[in-house]
């Protein structure tokens, strides 16, 4: 055996000055043997020590990932059920319009009779309300409020599935967005050209008094033959105040031979009117006018027999009973 193992230690235990010395002796290699374990157990702590905050690391990582995990879960629902909101207020935005197209008289799409009749649109939660629902309520409509559901329990397959039907929906969505927006402009369009239409049609008694000759054939007061009368006459006091019966744009203002001091207007959409025999005229021409602005003063100038109002209505070019336009 080699010398240098059988070397050994020797330790001696003294407890105090007058106490009995204990000694005791430990060969090298048993020294050898303990150190190599100690040092083989720091290292196996050491080692353990690390493992133990690596796998605490992962499960706290892990534990977050499944909270983060849960909580896009039922987002995902929560955007679902929105965009099932957002789906209806389209249907309800695509009834709207169908019918502002009936009042209008603008084209009606062929698939209009879905968004007509009782009921309307149903989904899986029911009809939809009946009233206060729709844009037609005034602030395009109240949706329920949507309440994020529990989805810890829910299989991973069945949010891919849903995130693919959201990806659907969407681009649905926005499809139908952009129809409805070009279909709204459409109609916004009609709507003005209609709008600026009924502004333009003559439609008012331009002064209120009494119809003292109509429209039509009649005796000449100057000539005592027959005479086309092309418009109606209406008898008031010298100087009454007189309006247009529609928005347009003065085309003539002044002296106009047998109707002496006259105004005419030009209304747009085929329409024009003739005011005769004034008093004064209160307009020039080009100038515009709006439906019930004074424009002059009734008088009896021109070929007249005393203070009145001539008044005619041309419907492209073509002189129109004056009676069939006037509404109030």
């Amino acid at each position: 055996m080699d010398d240098r193992n059988r070397e050994s230690y020797t330790v001696m235990i003294l407890p105090n000055p007058t106490s009995k010395t204990y000694r005791f002796s430990v060969s090298r290699k048993s020294v050898k043997i303990v150190f190599s374990a100690a040092c083989a157990a720091v290292i196996f702590l050491l080692v353990f020590v690390v493992q133990y905050f690596y796998m605490v690391g992962n499960i706290w990582e892990l534990t977050s990932l499944r909270q983060e995990t849960a909580a896009q879960k039922s987002k995902i629902e929560f955007f679902a059920q929105s965009v099932d909101g957002l789906k209806r207020q389209v249907e309800r935005l695509k009834e709207f319009d169908v019918k502002l197209r009936m009042i209008t008289d603008l084209n009606v799409p062929a698939n209009a009779s879905k968004y007509l009749g009782v009921g309307g649109e149903t989904d899986a939660e029911g009809p939809l309300p009946a009233s206060g629902a729709g844009p037609e309520a005034g602030n395009g409509g109240t949706e329920e409020p949507i309440e994020a559901p529990d989805v810890s329990g829910v299989s991973p397959s069945h949010h891919e599935a849903l995130l693919r039907s959201l990806d659907e929906d969407l681009g649905t969505l926005q499809v139908d967005v952009v129809r409805q927006e070009r279909s709204f402009q459409e109609l916004t369009q009609a709507i003005e050209h209609r709008r600026n239409r009924w502004a333009s049609t003559p439609s008012i008694w331009p002064v209120k008094g009494w119809m003292t000759s109509g429209f039509g054939r009649r005796m000449s007061p100057f000539t005592g033959e027959p005479a086309m009368h092309r418009g109606i006459d209406i008898a008031v006091p010298e100087n009454t105040p007189m309006v247009a019966s529609a928005n347009g744009v003065i085309i003539r203002a002044g002296w106009d031979g047998g109707l002496g001091n006259a105004i005419k207007i030009d209304h747009g959409f085929g329409y024009a009117t003739t005011y005769g025999h004034l008093a004064k005229v209160h307009v020039r021409v080009g100038q515009r006018v709006r439906r019930g602005q004074v424009i002059g003063l009734v008088g009896s100038t021109g070929l007249s027999t005393g203070p009145h109002l001539h008044y005619e209505v041309f419907v492209n070019l073509a002189p129109t009973n004056p009676l069939r336009h006037i509404l109030n």
